[in-house]
């Protein structure tokens, strides 16, 4: 389903942590996820469908989620410490060095 909220909560030990199929409009904040076998995801077949609001207070092991849709001039390195990155629609004139 479209425009949910997941909010604070710990999911750990199963298949799958938090997977978003074909849902567009979710807000996900305050997340931890860790020792899952699939943390994290998100699957569409349409634009509409990659549109989140997932915030970096979502982490994966300990590490943030960057959720990022329609940024430009994006500068990642390693010291983002990334749990999982998801660039949706971003631009970077320089590319990712990451």
């Amino acid at each position: 389903s479209s425009g949910n909220n997941i909010i604070n909560c710990d999911i750990y030990n199963n298949n799958y942590g938090i997977y978003i199929y074909q849902s567009p409009d979710n807000k996900l904040s305050g997340n931890t996820l860790y020792d899952n076998v699939y943390n994290f995801g998100v699957e569409g077949t349409t634009v509409a469908h990659f549109t989140q609001d997932i915030d970096l207070s979502n982490t994966i092991n300990g590490k943030p989620i960057y959720y990022l849709v329609e940024e430009e001039d994006i500068t990642l390195d390693e010291t983002n410490n990334i749990g999982y990155l998801g660039l949706n629609y971003c631009y970077s004139e320089s590319g990712f060095d990451y």
